[in-house]
């Protein structure tokens, strides 16, 4: 039972790591907006869409997956590779911020729809006309685009109620987006929640919808393909931002995610299962709304193409004959929207925080409901609408376009494949390599043909420019650069720039040892373009099944295998290194000095020691003794490596010592200390003033073992 226990747990882990990329595409992207915007350009928008999400979008999730996993930490600070370009970064924050403020708009509009369905029949009697009968009258409903104009986005100068009631909803929205972006667990716990109750609710909706048509032979028919479009800037561009608001790329989630829940899963199908998730969930909602598009108010005036999703859904309601299904089916239909929409506000909200040192979710979160309520003061709704069509689709593209640049050209593709390899454990195909390489220039290339053609029939042209955004991310983007090259300490303004393009310090992974590692790892590819790829991180299926088998996988270079008689190695929490043994016994090794040898190295106890080992170098040079000493006091296990030339054995040139142990000196036989004086006038006296190396930390507990600095 022992020995199946780290299965069970490995593939318990892979279990939630596939439901969470499953739950990490439940987004209001997704599920509304995709069908939105297939519904406004015809099934043409698909051939746009997925040529740009096998092209872009699949390479970039593997590199946001890659360096997410590579950096192992919460925070998505890519930035660091290259920090003169750490305005990519906020832009892309603002972005994330800028989606949650207009997601949560659209959420309160569905959270008024549920409240009118409870207390109100379909149609509802500010949206319906009387139409008289032979036997009487009867209401005849208005289109939900029409309805929405004279109730819900009614100016708050012509009626303060549905504004009151927009602001009531919009700050219990954002309490609860507060509490569930709290910490890391609760947002973890919150995705996984909704996630798998917004994938139930599509499911059972798509289903009923799909059981109701075969029944009533009333299925509807997909919509037109209209191959002259394509030849349009404005497909292509919705397509992009379609394709970058689907799969989080470019907001700095899918770093921040896999960083925190994901790194110890392979990226490559980490990157593949998600991409797979995404093509489902957007079927799934796909079919579900081309029966709720399919209703009789189609054809008639659209005011607010931006909830086209949400008044659909009402417009197939008043289809509906049985008057209580007229009220409960698209009331589940509106709390799956609000699910969809609270999940991704959390992520946004969550991923925006990070960029920041205190992650001041709380501050975040304040801010967007003031801005969201003020936002609803704007007429025709006009502020969501721009948000969604121009501010965060435009920043978005510019903060990838530049992100992409400093990662792959300015810190270099060279450099990221070697860092991208220790952390995937493989070579990567270069492929993939060259489509990062090339995705700046597709993203420059959509993003310009669209800011230069003027469109007049666009209803949002009026309100601003397309170039707008662009100007202004930029904007961000070189002041940010500017703050940061002025940090840096130089002669000359050139090299300010270089300086301040160069990684920074803490550029790489957050863990300590997986850090020492990979500066290992890049040490040895750079002076010898050798790559071990036997290297196992902690935690992965690889690494715990070594460990099962009581062997730690260790490197093999031309043949010849290096030494693995580190002391401890066994242990679960040993990190051990990508070349054998680990770097600090190799720098302290009296093998590097050709005068030296160690002759005996064990572990004393209070009133007992061991069987000294003896190991034995063939050299004709002086050689080493280790000299015992009695340990005392609360730390009874450690170790002591004391190096003295054989031809001046009243002399000591280095000790390695742990300095935390208490020591008894034990007078020895015929032993006279004297102080000496190297090579480097560097001098080294009695046991108390000799220099200190490096030092271990053991314990009763074999696996709290760990060698520092």
């Amino acid at each position: 039972e022992e020995e199946d226990q780290p299965t069970e747990q490995s593939k318990c882990s892979i279990f939630r790591s596939i439901i969470l990329c499953l739950c990490l595409n439940l987004t209001y992207a997704n599920v509304v907006r995709f069908p939105r915007e297939l519904q406004r350009h015809g099934s043409a928008f698909l051939v746009p869409y997925f040529t740009l999400l096998f092209v872009i979008g699949l390479p970039i999730v593997l590199l946001e997956v890659s360096l997410g996993q590579f950096l192992g930490q919460g925070s998505a600070h890519t930035w660091r590779a290259s920090p003169v370009f750490k305005g990519a970064s906020f832009v892309g924050r603002i972005a994330s911020w800028l989606s949650a403020i207009w997601t949560s708009l659209h959420a309160t509009v569905a959270f008024l729809y549920i409240g009118m369905l409870i207390f109100k029949s379909v149609p509802f009697n500010y949206c319906a006309n009387l139409k008289r009968l032979d036997d009487g009258y009867t209401a005849v409903g208005k289109s939900g685009q029409d309805c929405l104009k004279l109730t819900f986005l009614v100016p708050v100068w012509e009626n303060t109620l549905y504004f009151g009631l927009l602001t009531m909803a919009l700050i219990v929205l954002w309490i609860v987006s507060m509490v569930c972006t709290h910490s890391s667990k609760v947002v973890r716990r919150t995705i996984f929640t909704f996630g798998l109750i917004a994938l139930v609710i599509l499911l059972l909706q798509t289903g009923w919808e799909i059981s109701r048509s075969i029944t009533l032979q009333d299925l509807p028919s997909v919509w037109p393909f209209d191959e002259s479009v394509l030849g349009e800037s404005s497909i292509w561009f919705n397509a992009l931002v379609q394709m970058i608001m689907s799969t989080n790329i470019g907001f700095g989630a899918i770093p921040v995610i896999t960083g925190k829940y994901l790194h110890k899963r392979d990226a490559v199908k980490t990157a593949f299962a998600y991409i797979c998730f995404n093509i489902l969930i957007t079927m799934i909602a796909v079919t579900y709304f081309v029966f709720q598009f399919h209703n009789p108010f189609a054809e008639t005036a659209v005011h607010f193409p931006e909830l086209a999703a949400l008044t659909a859904i009402y417009d197939h309601a008043q289809t509906e004959m049985d008057a209580t299904l007229a009220r409960v089916i698209p009331g589940v239909a509106y709390l799956g929207v609000m699910i969809v929409a609270g999940m991704s506000i959390v992520i946004h909200i969550y991923t925006a925080s990070r960029i920041l040192r205190k992650h001041p979710n709380y501050t975040f979160a304040f801010g967007a409901v003031i801005a969201s309520i003020v936002a609803l003061i704007a007429p025709e709704f006009a502020a969501a609408r721009l948000m969604d069509s121009r501010f965060v689709g435009a920043f978005i593209i510019c903060a990838l376009i530049v992100d992409i640049l400093a990662i792959m050209w300015i810190y270099g593709a060279k450099n990221i494949y070697t860092d991208l390899e220790f952390s995937i454990g493989r070579p990567i195909v270069k492929v993939w390599v060259v489509l990062w390489v090339i995705t700046p220039i597709l993203l420059a290339g959509i993003l310009a043909w669209w800011a230069v053609i003027y469109t007049p029939s666009e209803l949002l042209i009026e309100y601003m420019p397309r170039w707008l955004p662009i100007v202004i991310s930029f904007g961000i983007i070189v002041i940010v650069a500017c703050v940061e090259v002025s940090k840096q300490v130089d002669y000359n303004f050139i090299s300010m720039i270089r300086g301040a393009a160069k990684p920074s310090k803490d550029w790489g992974p957050a863990d300590p040892l997986v850090r020492h590692a990979w500066k290992q790892w890049t040490s040895k590819c750079e002076d010898t373009g050798e790559r071990d790829f036997t290297l196992r991180r902690r935690g992965t299926k690889d690494y715990t099944n070594s460990i099962k088998r009581g062997q730690y996988p260790h490197s093999k270079y031309n043949g010849q295998n290096r030494n693995t008689s580190t002391p401890g190695s066994s242990s679960p929490n040993y990190s051990g290194s990508v070349f054998g043994d680990s770097a600090i016994e190799e720098d302290i090794s009296v093998d590097k000095f050709q005068n030296f040898r160690q002759a005996n190295l064990g572990t004393f106890q209070h009133d007992q020691s061991s069987s000294p080992r003896t190991s034995e170098v063939s050299n004709g040079g002086p050689h080493s003794e280790l000299n015992p000493r009695l340990y005392t006091g609360a730390h009874l296990n450690a170790s002591r490596i004391e190096i003295l030339p054989q031809d001046r054995p009243n002399y000591k040139i280095s000790l390695v010592r742990n300095p935390m142990a208490r020591v008894q000196d034990v007078p020895q036989p015929n032993f006279t200390q004297r102080p000496y004086h190297d090579n480097y006038d560097h001098f080294v006296g009695g046991y108390d003033k000799t220099d200190h190396i490096c030092w271990r930390k053991y314990s009763g507990n074999s696996e709290e073992y760990s060698t520092e600095l």
